[in-house]
């Protein structure tokens, strides 16, 4: 069974990453093509001097675009990526999360070449559509998202674009995680360290939940332990550092967020202030740090 996604807008794919993956495939084919031209050439097939016109040269030309069309919509259906949608981290979704039928993927890749001549690769109206969607995308009914970065749902739950109402849901932990554009890996294992961060609050001040801004708290509380691990896994700064900077816990603070946090770390009191617990004694609990003596 398909597994179904969804996403925010913080997933869709860049115009950039497009491209790429646009010209890896191209590229293979446009090989392909330029090795049946060269043997086509050298066997004299195409006259003397060669006529790059000729009627075998543009049917060699109709053979390579069918099977560039064929590797699209199969890859697309079967797989959802193709080799250069791969390489850069994106891949092929329906309007639903599920990956695109056969109809679906059949009408993108012919339309993909017509767009590609006249609109740039497809890509110049990706910005004035809600979801960066390209003329076959609309066509088809797709979107391009970053495959890293979706959230896999239940078969029963609906798939897709998050809508408003459901962004909302979405806490601050979870959003800037999304917003760093991180590997499936990487966001897993935030993802339970913020869970973690709930537990530990609880072991530290089970009133936390019933506080006025819970979510708050829990926000805090996270970007407090990330910069506190730093010390454990420092080959994770980098990513640590986008999380960070994507937080919007920190978007008040002035100066560099991780040099801020780190002060905090430093003065328990105000740690235990800033993020709303009303126990500093156990604060070392969500921290991971010995109480102080």
């Amino acid at each position: 069974m398909q597994t179904r996604v969804r996403w925010t807008s913080f997933e869709l794919a860049s115009i950039g990453e497009r491209a790429a993956a646009f010209v890896v495939d191209t590229g293979m084919f446009v090989a392909l093509w330029a090795g049946g031209m060269i043997w086509l050439v050298e066997t004299g097939e195409l006259g003397t001097p060669p006529d790059l016109l000729a009627g075998r040269a543009l049917v060699w030309l109709l053979i390579v675009w069918l099977l560039s069309l064929a590797y699209d919509a199969g890859s697309v259906h079967v797989f959802g990526s193709t080799v250069g949608r791969r390489i850069a981290g994106i891949e092929v979704r329906s309007a639903s999360g599920l990956l695109p039928d056969v109809p679906a993927a059949l009408r993108r890749a012919l339309v993909r070449t017509p767009a590609v001549l006249a609109l740039g690769a497809g890509l110049l109206p990706v910005r004035s559509d809600r979801q960066r969607r390209a003329a076959h995308d609309r066509l088809a009914g797709t979107v391009v998202v970053r495959a890293g970065a979706v959230e896999p749902v239940a078969a029963e739950r609906e798939g897709g674009l998050v809508t408003a109402d459901a962004a909302t849901a979405l806490d601050t932990n979870e959003m800037a995680i999304r917003r760093a554009d991180l590997s499936t890996r990487q966001a897993a294992w935030l993802r339970a360290i913020a869970e973690q961060t709930r537990v530990r609050l609880d072991i530290a001040d089970p009133s936390w939940r019933r506080a006025e801004a819970p979510g708050t708290i829990a926000g805090r509380a996270f970007c407090l332990l990330l910069v506190r691990l730093l010390d454990r896994y420092p080959e994770q700064h980098s990513m640590i550092a986008r999380v960070l900077g994507a937080h919007d816990e920190l978007a008040g603070v002035d100066g560099d967020p991780e040099r801020f946090l780190t002060g905090l770390l430093e003065d328990p009191a105000r740690a235990r202030r800033w993020v709303g617990v009303t126990d500093s004694s156990n604060l070392h609990v969500v921290l991971d740090v010995p109480a102080a003596r």
